[in-house]
């Protein structure tokens, strides 16, 4: 089955919005810790298991979204540090 052009910049936008959401909760795991809520920041980890997990059944398995779970891993990374950095700016300010 063809797959038509504005079906392809749907699944683009959303994979895109996904990794938004992967930063955006890393970001929110750095800022809870800070702010001392321990379990919301711990509760941020199930995003990186659940890529775990992912990439540990695309090892068994016979799809390939190796790349998918790659960028969604850093995208979770680089929101820790923007985390952090906001929240350095926002101690800064306040």
């Amino acid at each position: 089955m063809l797959t038509t052009r504005h079906e392809m910049y749907l699944m683009g936008l959303f994979l895109a919005l996904m990794a938004a959401l992967s930063a955006l909760v890393g970001a929110l795991a750095v800022s809870n810790y800070l702010a001392g809520h321990t379990m919301r920041a711990a509760s941020s980890l199930i995003l990186p298991a659940f890529l775990a997990y992912w990439a540990w059944s695309d090892y068994n398995g016979a799809r390939n979204d190796g790349e998918i779970i790659r960028w969604y891993g850093m995208a979770w990374a680089g929101g820790l540090v923007l985390g952090l950095f906001a929240s350095a700016i926002i101690r800064l300010i306040g």
